[in-house]
């Protein structure tokens, strides 16, 4: 946390250094701005003094408008001072030459932890998802960000958020409760179930629906370039990405191909029971699999020399 301390107003202010560290109120009204920012409405300084503004909880006295102009620039001059500790939400990219300010939004922390009241998401960093929920999620999370179009953001917010379990202080009783609180995901198999959420779920505020979508990518980027810990061993995930030495112009067959291409090994069993294992247990068998390619590829290559 950033400590604010104004001695001559006798004010003391902590306001969040990360994104990770807002609460669900100033996350929501932070992407609200990113979402007038993305319109063109708001400059990344306005955008930073109107999230300063909230996060130090002012609220602005109705006769501030009667105030000289020379007292109303310092006050907004001394709020644009404050803005700038928020500079850790941003980082600085290099497009056409020209350094640019890039909010950072690709954490994988889940900040809405339920909607509609009854419909709660996955825990942080999907860890309690599993290979069909995230392949079926991933698929339309895709599709929203080829088409732009909200039933599909709607659908992938379906599959994530369930109904809790019945009975779940009963089940958590038990030694064999793995830690799930919502409803299995069914997939297709019950088609209706998905649709009703849906309806429930287009009906909810965009900067909501936009939130989840943004931890669903956040994710998604720490599935590709992050290095978890699995057991007690730091991994690089980007292995799973590489392009194949063969040919400079072959893309990596990226993350769902890897996924289908171990449910086909059976290495889980069948591709049905693949489909109910945690994401990231297979995560790391994937991770494994390529490690022993790369070994057994680096022994041929030495057997030939």
């Amino acid at each position: 946390m950033h400590k604010i301390d104004i001695p001559e107003s006798g004010i003391v202010k902590e306001i969040p250094s990360t994104i990770d560290e807002m609460n669900e109120e100033q996350y929501l009204f932070f992407i609200g701005l990113v979402l007038r920012h993305l319109e063109g409405e708001l400059s990344i300084d306005k955008l930073k003094m109107l999230l300063a503004y909230k996060l130090l909880e002012i609220n602005m006295n109705p006769k501030f408008y009667l105030f000289d102009q020379e007292i109303k620039d310092e006050i907004w001059q001394n709020i644009y001072v404050i803005s700038q500790v928020l500079n850790s939400y941003f980082k600085v990219e290099q497009r056409d030459g020209k350094p640019v300010n890039v909010i950072q939004l690709n954490s994988v922390h889940n900040f809405i932890p339920c909607i509609c009241k009854k419909y709660y998401g996955p825990a942080d960093a999907l860890q309690d998802v599993t290979f069909r929920e995230y392949r079926m999620a991933h698929d339309y999370m895709r599709k929203y960000m080829i088409k732009g179009d909200e039933e599909h953001l709607n659908y992938m917010i379906a599959v994530l958020y369930r109904p809790k379990k019945r009975f779940l202080w009963l089940r958590k009783q038990f030694r064999r409760f793995n830690g799930e609180e919502r409803i299995p995901f069914t997939g297709n198999s019950n088609p209706n179930l998905l649709h009703q959420r849906v309806k429930k779920i287009a009906q909810l505020p965009l900067v909501i629906r936009y939130s989840i979508y943004l931890f669903m990518t956040g994710c998604e980027d720490y599935l590709a370039t992050g290095e978890p810990m699995i057991g007690e061993n730091r991994i690089k995930l980007s292995i799973l990405y590489e392009k194949s030495e063969e040919s400079e112009d072959t893309e990596g067959i990226g993350l769902v191909g890897l996924l289908y291409s171990l449910a086909e090994t059976k290495v889980f069993g069948s591709i049905e029971e693949t489909d109910n294992q945690n994401l990231w247990d297979v995560m790391a068998r994937l991770y494994q699999v390529m490690q022993n390619m790369k070994k057994m590829e680096s022994y041929g290559k030495g057997k030939n020399i």
